[in-house]
Formats: C-alpha cells, sequence, structure tokens
C-alpha cells in the first residue's frame, strides 16, 4: 500500500519506499548500476490532487521504487521518481523518460516530458527536450 511520503507543505505526494540511499551507484554484476531518476512531466494546467491520488493507487502498484508529488511551487509538472538497475545512463534516461510518459498516459492528462535527470554515485545525467 502506498502511503504519503515526507513532502513540503502544500506538496501532494506518494511513495512506496522510505528507505536507504537512493542512486547509489551500487554496481551489481548481474545487472549493472542502480540509478535514482527523476522525471517531469508538464501539463500545462494545475495538476489536480486526485490525479496524484489515482496514479498512487494505480500506477506501477508493484514498483516499490517509484515515488509520485506534484509541489505547491509548480503545479502544472507531475514529478515521479524510479530506481533503475541498468548498464548505462543513456539507458537509465530512457526508462525515466517511458516512466513519466506511461504515468501521464495513466492519468490521461495531456503535455510534455520536460526533464528526466539520472543520478549514481555523485555523477548525473540530464535529458530535455
Amino acid at each position: 500500500m502506498r502511503v504519503p511520503a515526507t513532502a513540503p507543505i502544500g506538496t501532494t505526494s506518494c511513495c512506496l519506499w522510505h528507505g536507504g540511499a537512493a542512486g547509489t551507484g551500487r554496481v551489481d554484476d548481474a545487472v549493472g548500476v542502480e540509478f535514482a531518476v527523476y522525471a517531469d512531466w508538464d501539463h500545462g494546467a494545475p495538476v489536480d490532487a486526485a490525479v496524484v491520488e489515482q496514479l498512487c493507487a494505480s500506477f506501477r502498484p508493484d514498483d516499490q521504487t517509484i515515488c509520485i508529488w506534484v509541489a505547491q511551487k509548480l503545479p502544472n509538472v507531475l514529478h515521479i521518481s524510479i530506481d533503475v538497475d541498468t548498464d548505462s545512463d543513456q539507458d537509465a534516461l530512457r526508462q525515466g523518460h517511458l516512466a513519466v510518459v506511461e504515468a501521464a498516459a495513466c492519468a490521461n492528462i495531456t503535455g510534455q516530458a520536460i526533464k528526466v535527470t539520472a543520478y549514481a554515485d555523485d555523477q548525473h545525467w540530464t535529458w530535455v527536450p
């Protein structure tokens, strides 16, 4: 069951996972490197709290690394974060982009991906349109 994440006042959010350090750059020979990936979707209008609640209940319900939120300062932007195990930063960015596109489709909200950032160790890579 997803529960509200610890978030700033005025932020609508949910997370399943609350422990450890995401995007540690941990290397697993069988899988690759663990990346923490953050993706942003600009809806062009405020994203309703009900949309976030719906996504919290229905978007990738078995993935315990996902967090979904809309911050008070950016009410038009849906944010998601996921952990990705892969061999490359480019694949981590691709998976983050696909995840935010999938979330927007699940919520039936229009707009576009505006930024995806992948973190591992002390490095990060960013995609913007």
